[in-house]
């Protein structure tokens, strides 16, 4: 008998996927632990209607703890099993239906070999559609693998390693460094819009906490640039394997994930009207439409005023954000392969 599977995945927020997450991952997982990062929208009425979830209270540290909630969701997997197989997934992130075969499977524990080990996945970049995927050679959004996968030693603990790019799987766990050819289907590009609005703002929280400068700006713009369309993206057609084990438990893959009206529309707007466009200028988010968000949320009541939203930017500043453009997709195009490059 193979060791339980389970999932851990923390949430905010991920009604416009959380059904479809689910019930592809009750079929193979024997436990999915969700740890509730702060919901305030559907998400936890869908929990609640699988049967092997299990939620993991809200705690307000979980706001801003990316390292309390993996830890918090690595103890909670090892109560259920000590030596457990354990998944750390997002709610975005489909695993390829590859995995319903029990020879699959066995592959992959074979691949794990023991405990006190993980392995990394290739993590397929879906792109404005849930049937296309990122392939540019060296691209930073193909050619790539998610370490996301490990095997309990029931012994080793979460370490704390810095507030940023937070490992999912315990480092001690990562050596030597494991592969297994089981695609991680990640769904946030595929729903472009809400995307792009949850990167604007992700932008916007940045720069709340941090100090209002140009070279911050400049941090912030790049940081999240690489999320914008490539002038030159090249895409293939998904595999049918990954989705159709799916397919055939009437879970639609296909269809598209896009939310017209994702939960944070509202905290933007009203961001935007309390501080002034103006104190944002800086940050590259003026391409989208805010002053038509405005309008829809006002006619819905939801708005503390009828400040409209207009676009803030002098000449400079928007040539200032083209070259951010520029620059974020020679970055994205070519760095992997500059890099590899010059790492020989």
């Amino acid at each position: 008998m193979r060791p339980p599977f389970i999932v851990t995945t923390p949430i905010r927020n991920e009604a416009w996927i959380l059904e479809r997450f689910l019930a592809a991952t009750t079929l193979w997982a024997d436990h999915i632990l969700i740890l509730d990062s702060g919901c305030t929208d559907q998400s936890l009425e869908i929990c609640r209607r699988f049967p092997k979830v299990r939620i993991l209270p809200f705690d307000p540290c979980y706001l801003t703890s990316e390292h309390r909630r993996r830890h918090d969701l690595f103890h909670a997997a090892r109560q259920i099993n000590p030596q457990s197989i354990v998944f750390t997934l997002d709610a975005d992130e489909i695993l390829s239906a590859e995995i319903l075969s029990p020879l699959i499977q066995q592959e992959l524990i074979q691949r794990l070999e023991q405990p006190g080990s993980s392995l990394a996945l290739p993590w397929i970049m879906l792109w404005k559609s849930p049937r296309e995927y990122r392939v540019e050679p060296h691209g930073i959004w193909s050619d790539r693998t998610m370490n996301c996968v490990y095997w309990d030693d029931g012994k080793s603990d979460y370490p704390f390693e810095g507030f940023l790019h937070f490992p999912r799987v315990p480092r001690q766990f990562h050596h030597p460094k494991k592969t297994f050819d089981l695609p991680l289907l990640h769904y946030q590009f595929s729903a472009w819009k809400r995307t792009q609005l949850k990167q604007a703002h992700w932008r916007l929280l940045e720069w709340e906490k941090g100090p209002k400068t140009v070279l911050n700006s400049i941090r912030i713009n790049l940081l999240y640039a690489i999320a914008r369309e490539s002038w030159e993206a090249k895409t293939a057609s998904i595999s049918e394997p990954w989705i159709e084990g799916y397919q055939l438990h009437g879970i639609s893959l296909s269809d598209s994930f896009d939310d017209p009206a994702p939960w944070f529309i509202s905290e933007i707007v009203h961001l935007l009207q309390q501080k002034k466009t103006e104190n944002f200028a800086l940050l590259d988010i003026w391409d989208l439409p805010w002053e038509i968000y405005r309008q829809r949320l006002n006619s819905e009541n939801r708005l503390l005023n009828d400040s409209p939203l207009h676009d803030p930017r002098s000449l400079v500043q928007k040539a200032y954000h083209h070259l951010i453009h520029g620059i974020s997709y020679f970055g994205s195009t070519h760095a992997l392969r500059i890099y590899q490059f010059f790492k020989g």
